[in-house]
């Protein structure tokens, strides 16, 4: 329904200037009833997320003195890349978290605090600070690097599984770390800048899973638009039917596969900090919401990359008063946080050598536990298998071999 609706012409080109002022402003009101009720709808996600979560100060404070940062003690935190999801969940969490109580946005990086999500963390809290100044945002600055991840092998490993790729061992890697959150604040004293250790207390993360994938936020999702309506490569030209259907089915299969390709592998790394994942964009009411906008209005990838990938998101975050959030690319969080590199760099000696090597390299080892039960899995389901294939096979034997009919009854003698 969404890709035949996104076929539509946003404005219909016509020789009459009324004419297309009128549908111009007809699509205008479209759009933005559409925004409004998609910022509404993530609103009351977040709102339940963080009325289920609120933690009375008392709390952090039982069996051990209090210290001046009790007072205003995080519950909620976000794992924060400064990008345009990310930036929208904090400022919605700021819509919703009790006055007086700060939420922490855990930013991590592999490079020294010199990756592009740092950069971009330190200009989106300011954009933050500057909108909501009566809210105490805390920038944590997890800084980790590849000797603790290879000192964490067989933890991560274990976790990851049955994910086994090197962009699951990188994007698990970051995220590990990231759910940690144990880094440092930066607090201004009379005479300078300082850094002050500092690790969360949130038990509660709030992350932007989801978005990409209803949005149409990855790469392959324009490349298989550009290529939806020409199936020659190097032909271009308006967007066509094709092009939205193709871009439909995409983003249909990326949502279908999601609970298997990242769900249980993200949430299994940050359980295993002792906090909990929580997923806004995913929640009954944001799906529905973006089912019912038509594709057009959810993402216009004839656009640019700051523009036209995740419009309706970027939209939203305008609405707020995020512009500059709003015209950030997306960095996925093992290239925005430098772990990819990292990896990379010293196993193949590029990051371009390792995109050609990922699918030939050996996988991420687990550890015998799960090796045992994942035997004993697939041999349940070689069993299962093959009691289905015996009833099936049983079934076709019957259909291809019928019982014989009964003979027919001999013919009643005709009266004298």
């Amino acid at each position: 329904r969404r890709a035949r609706a996104a076929t539509r012409p946003a404005v219909e080109k016509t020789n009459e200037s009324s004419a297309h002022d009128e549908t111009e402003t007809e699509t205008n009101t479209a759009r933005d009833a559409a925004v409004d009720g998609f910022v509404a709808a993530l609103s009351a996600a977040v709102e339940r997320r963080v009325a289920l979560s609120v933690v009375e100060k008392n709390v952090f404070t039982v069996g051990r003195k209090t210290t001046n940062d009790d007072t205003d003690a995080a519950f909620i935190g976000v794992l924060f890349s400064g990008g345009v999801d990310s930036m929208l969940l904090a400022a919605l969490a700021h819509r919703h978290v009790p006055n007086g109580r700060a939420v922490d946005l855990i930013n991590v990086c592999f490079d020294g605090g010199n990756s592009p999500d740092r950069a971009a963390a330190l200009d989106g809290v300011a954009e933050l600070e500057a909108l909501f100044p009566s809210r105490a945002f805390r920038l944590v600055r997890v800084d980790a690097d590849v000797a603790e991840a290879d000192a964490a092998a067989s933890r991560l490993a274990s976790l990851l599984t049955p994910a086994r790729t090197v962009m699951d061992r990188n994007i698990g890697a970051a995220l590990w770390f990231a759910a940690r959150g144990e880094g440092w604040l930066e607090k201004k004293t009379e005479e300078r800048l300082v850094r002050v250790p500092y690790a969360s207390r949130a038990r509660v993360l709030l992350l932007g899973q989801g978005a990409d994938e209803q949005c149409a936020g990855y790469s392959r999702h324009r490349g298989v638009f550009r290529r939806g309506g020409n199936p020659l490569p190097g032909l271009s030209g308006l967007s066509s039917t094709r092009d939205w259907e193709a871009l439909g089915d995409a983003v249909r299969l990326d949502v279908r596969r999601l609970w298997r390709r990242n769900m249980g592998r993200d949430d299994r790394l940050v359980s295993d900090r002792g906090r909990e994942a929580r997923f806004p964009f995913l929640d009954e009411g944001v799906a529905a919401r973006l089912l019912a906008t038509p594709l057009c209005d959810v993402a216009d990838l004839s656009e640019s990359q700051e523009l036209g990938d995740k419009l309706l998101i970027r939209a939203a975050a305008r609405r707020l008063g995020m512009h500059r959030a709003a015209a950030r690319a997306k960095r996925a969080i093992q290239f925005g946080s430098r772990v990819s590199k990292r990896f990379d760099s010293r196993a193949f000696g590029s990051a371009r050598a390792a995109r050609g090597a990922a699918l030939r390299s050996p996988p991420v080892r687990e550890t015998a536990a799960f090796a045992e039960k994942r035997a004993c899995a697939a041999a349940a389901a070689a069993r299962a298998l093959g009691l289905m294939e015996m009833s099936a096979s049983s079934t076709a034997h019957r259909l291809a071999d019928p019982a014989p009919a009964r003979p027919a009854p001999p013919p009643k003698p005709t009266p004298g």
